[in-house]
C-alpha cells in the first residue's frame, strides 16, 4: 500500500491545483487503507476487519463526502457487482488492474460466474461502443495467461506489467469518473473494496495506469516466450500442446497453435512427423549426415530417425532440404543425391 501512496503524492505534487481538490479524497483514502493495512497485518478475520472499515467510513465528515461522492465498501461479490455494472454502463473508457485471479474457466463455480458475467459485460459494452476504449493490466506470469487470454477476448488491449505481481491494490477505472478499488495482500485475491465516485481520484489512477500501460509488454510476447524455451530445448510429441494449453489455463488451441506457426515461420521450430522442437538441432545433424556422403532423401531420412530418435517424415525432411539448398547449404545431384555444398 506504501507504493500506491507513493504514485499518488508523486502525481498530485506534480500538479499543485490537484493537490489542493485532490487531499480530502487521499485523506478518506488513506484513512479507510490504513484501517485495513493495520487489521490485516494482526490477522483479523474478514468479517472483524469489514465493521471496523464501516466504522471507520461513518466517521467521514458530510465536507469529504461531498467531494468524494460516494463511498460504498465492497465485499469480493459486490466488487464483482460493480465491476460489472460499471463496465456495463461504460461510454468512453475502461481501464482495468487486477492480478487476473477469475477467469472463464475457473474450477470454483462461483469465481467462474462472476468472471463470465464481467467478461461478458466488458464484451457487449465494446461491441455497442465500437469505439470504447478498453484496457487491461495484469502481473507478467504465466500462471495468468489463460487470464489475460479471456480479458483479451473481449476485443479490448492487454498489457503486462512485472510490477502488479508485488501490489496489494487493484482498481478500474471508468469513464474517468469512479473507480472500482480492491484491495488484497500480493499474489491473493481482492475480498475487500470500495466504489468511489471522485473524478480527482479516477485521474491520478488513470496516470498510474498510463505509466504501467507505457512500460507494459504483449501478452503475445509472454505467450511465445514461455513456447519458445519449451520448444527449443527438445521435441514434444504434438499432443503434448495440449495438455500445455491446460496448464497455462487457455480455453482454446488456437492461441498456441498461432504460436507454434510463428516459431516455425521464423525458423526457431520444426514440427517432424508430429513431433515439435528445436529446428537447428536437425539442421545441425542434416548438414552432419551430408558432409560424410551424398545421401538419397529415404536414407536421410532413416538416419535422422536413428540420431536423433525421431519418427519417419520425408516430407519433413525434403522441405528442409529445398531450404538448405536455397541457403547454399548444401545441392542436389542429378543422381537425386544430397550432399553438403
Amino acid at each position: 500500500m506504501i507504493e500506491f501512496f507513493k504514485l499518488l503524492f508523486e502525481e498530485l505534487l506534480r500538479e499543485p491545483l490537484t493537490v489542493i481538490i485532490g487531499l480530502l479524497d487521499l485523506v478518506v483514502l488513506f484513512y479507510i487503507v490504513k484501517e485495513i493495512d493495520t487489521l490485516t497485518k494482526v490477522g483479523k478475520t474478514n468479517e472483524g476487519l469489514l465493521v471496523t472499515v464501516k466504522n471507520a467510513v461513518n466517521t467521514i465528515d458530510d465536507a469529504q463526502r461531498a467531494v468524494l461522492g460516494g463511498v460504498q465498501i465492497l465485499e469480493r461479490d459486490q466488487l464483482y457487482h460493480y465491476l460489472t455494472d460499471s463496465a456495463s454502463g461504460a461510454r468512453r473508457s475502461l481501464h482495468h488492474l487486477s492480478y487476473a485471479f477469475s477467469n472463464a474457466d475457473d474450477t470454483d463455480p462461483a469465481e467462474r460466474e462472476r468472471a463470465v458475467r464481467f467478461l461478458d459485460a466488458v464484451k457487449a459494452a465494446k461491441e455497442r461502443t465500437p469505439g470504447l476504449d478498453v484496457k487491461f493490466i495484469g502481473p507478467e506470469l504465466e500462471a495468468k495467461i489463460g487470464g489475460m487470454l479471456d480479458r483479451e477476448e473481449t476485443g479490448g488491449e492487454v498489457r503486462l506489467h512485472p510490477s502488479v505481481i508485488s501490489y496489494d491494490y487493484r482498481f478500474q477505472i471508468v469513464d474517468g469518473e469512479s473507480v472500482v478499488f480492491g484491495i488484497g495482500r500480493p499474489g491473493l485475491p481482492t475480498n475487500l473494496g470500495f466504489l468511489i465516485k471522485s473524478t480527482d481520484l479516477a485521474a491520478v489512477l488513470e496516470k498510474t495506469f498510463a505509466n504501467l500501460w507505457g512500460s507494459g509488454s504483449k501478452l503475445q510476447d509472454l505467450l511465445t516466450s514461455v513456447l519458445e524455451r519449451i520448444l527449443t530445448n527438445n521435441f514434444i510429441h504434438t499432443d503434448q500442446l495440449e495438455f500445455m494449453r491446460q496448464q497455462l489455463g487457455i480455453r482454446s488451441s488456437t492461441p498456441i497453435r498461432n504460436c507454434v506457426e510463428d516459431c516455425k515461420k521464423r525458423n526457431v521450430v520444426i514440427e517432424f512427423g508430429r513431433r515439435v522442437g528445436p529446428r537447428n538441432q536437425v539442421v545441425q545433424a542434416l548438414t552432419h549426415l551430408l558432409g560424410t556422403e551424398p545421401k538419397t532423401l529415404e536414407r536421410l531420412d532413416d538416419d535422422l530417425q536413428e540420431i536423433l530418435g525421431l519418427p519417419s517424415d520425408r516430407e519433413a525432411v525434403g522441405r528442409l532440404l529445398d531450404e538448405l539448398i536455397k541457403e547454399g547449404a548444401a545441392e542436389k545431384t542429378s543422381e537425386e543425391l544430397y550432399r553438403r555444398t
